[in-house]
């Protein structure tokens, strides 16, 4: 969730260095190429990202619980598999993007499985705070 507030910060402080899909095609592996997408495929990609946002808060925000969290795991596979089937092996900073959220959510989201203890701001609610 840290990475994901953030990340955004970081983002909007980056210096603006807009560059042509020509440059970034001479910046990527040249077999790959850039992929343009569709007005609906944006809108695919822009609903995702909130349906990974809504479900990392849901399920993995500041109270967790283990059948939420293995909730969400179950969930972040499906949109994974959904998400490939469409854009496997496609590239665009989009669909960059939302392989990086569905990777991170998976890794926070496992992460926070394999704690047994509550830590800082985040706690299971089945384990009784120190």
């Amino acid at each position: 969730l840290e990475a994901l507030v953030f990340s955004s910060e970081i983002i909007r402080n980056l210096p603006k260095n807009e560059k042509t899909n020509d440059e970034i095609q001479k910046i990527i592996d040249p077999k790959i190429k850039y992929y343009n997408l569709s007005k609906i495929q944006e809108k695919t990609l822009n609903k995702t990202k909130k349906s990974i946002k809504k479900l990392m808060w849901r399920n993995v925000g500041i109270v967790r619980r283990e059948n939420e969290l293995k909730e969400a795991l179950i969930e972040l596979e499906k949109l994974k598999h959904e998400f490939q089937k469409t854009f496997n092996n496609k590239v665009n900073e989009k669909i960059i993007e939302i392989q990086n959220l569905l990777t991170v959510g998976n890794l926070i989201t496992k992460a926070a499985l394999k704690r047994k203890k509550s830590l800082g701001g985040h706690f299971l609610s089945v384990i009784p705070v120190p």
